[in-house]
């Protein structure tokens, strides 16, 4: 759950120093989700198909996902 109540939120870290496109599905169909930093403040928007929550991942980065059901 995030901090403010508003969604979850999901951190993901890139462990094999390859970049990578991810597509995530969640406990719970996402129907929108943003990029955060690690305090949970906005960073960007994510993109959401079908519910699957989809980015690009860097090497050895870590990635805050706000995830809004």
């Amino acid at each position: 759950m995030a901090e403010d109540g508003s969604g979850y939120v999901a951190r993901f870290y890139e462990a094999e120093g390859r970049a990578a496109d991810v597509a995530w599905t969640g406990p719970v169909k996402a129907a929108g989700a943003e990029l955060c930093d690690m305090v949970e403040r906005p960073a960007g928007v994510a993109r959401v198909v079908d519910g699957q929550v989809q980015f690009r991942i860097e090497p050895w980065q870590i990635i805050t996902i706000r995830v809004k059901p």
